[in-house]
């Protein structure tokens, strides 16, 4: 892994291997079991990449879900504590 690898947070390296922009990652998890509309969702991507707190905390059970049924992966493969 390199340097800047350990800078990012895991949903932003599988966010990045998928090809996807905040913007796209979230319209497409917005579809998902009606979690959240896409502004939500770019708010929350953004806390979990960046730190930033404009919205609180994602819910394992069910914003992450969404996030990683979008990036075709497990919720441990992208959660992490924020």
């Amino acid at each position: 892994m390199t340097v800047e690898e350990q800078a990012k947070s895991k949903l932003q390296i599988k966010r990045e291997e998928a090809g996807y922009s905040i913007d796209k990652l979230a319209c497409k998890a917005s579809k998902f079991d009606d979690v959240g509309c896409k502004g939500h969702f770019e708010l929350m991507i953004l806390r979990i990449e960046q730190g930033k707190m404009p919205c609180r905390n994602p819910r394992k059970t069910m914003e992450w879900k969404a996030l990683a049924k979008t990036l075709k992966c497990k919720v441990d493969d992208i959660w992490e504590e924020v």
